[in-house]
């Protein structure tokens, strides 16, 4: 519902729009009160203890975070590289062609960057 002056009617409008005002006016108000916010954030961790504990377990650990990490602390993409698999547009990420090998990395554009993983995932049967 929402509201216009004292009157309530009902809203429509599209759902992407009205998450975008409701995560507007959550800033906002985030923005606004910074002390209940860190208050929540702190009532939720402590509820949810074992929930982060987990999940660094699963994604933190792997081969795929450790390399990633260690490329964007050392590595960064040159100013006016080109894509190192089309040559024809800017670098703009970079891809692990093989993750024992963290430093070892292509400087790819966003469009080849999303074919070379979608190579990998039907050599692997989907399973990347």
């Amino acid at each position: 519902m929402c509201r216009t002056e004292d009157k309530q009617i009902e809203c429509i409008m599209p759902s992407e729009k009205r998450k975008e005002q409701t995560r507007a006016a959550n800033r906002k108000w985030e923005k606004k009160n910074p002390e209940k916010v860190k208050a929540n954030q702190k009532k939720w961790k402590k509820e949810n203890k074992g929930y982060h504990n987990e999940y660094n377990k699963k994604y933190n650990g792997s081969p795929q975070v450790k390399a990633r990490n260690m490329a964007n602390n050392k590595i960064k993409i040159p100013k006016g590289m080109l894509c190192q698999n089309c040559h024809l547009v800017p670098a703009v990420e970079k891809h692990h062609p093989d993750y024992s090998k963290p430093l070892d990395i292509l400087f790819v554009c966003k469009k080849c960057h999303t074919k070379l993983h979608t190579q990998l995932k039907a050599k692997a049967g989907g399973k990347i």
